[in-house]
């Protein structure tokens, strides 16, 4: 049952981060990876494989998008320092 949450979640998340790289390219690679997990999820729910290696794996794509949004983190405050917008503080 807590994998059919995690497949609606992670579909929900897909579609909103696909309705986000419309206006946007950086959550498009977000929208990928959450597909991706939400298909893995389904293939464990049909397929009852080694729980080690479904948490590894899934704790790897977890990292994956930290670090993807770190990166773009970093991207926009070198892009705002470049334009030289400064904060008003």
């Amino acid at each position: 049952m807590l994998t059919i949450a995690y497949i609606a979640l992670d579909s929900i998340s897909a579609m909103a981060l696909f309705r986000m790289s419309r206006r946007r390219r950086f959550p498009a690679p977000l929208c990928f990876l959450h597909g991706v997990v939400a298909i893995f999820h389904v293939s464990t729910f049909a397929n009852s494989g080694d729980v080690y290696w479904e948490k590894f794996l899934l704790n790897r794509a977890f990292d994956i998008e930290l670090a993807y949004i770190s990166a773009c983190a970093l991207y926009r405050i070198v892009a705002i320092n470049r334009t030289g917008l400064k904060d008003c503080a």
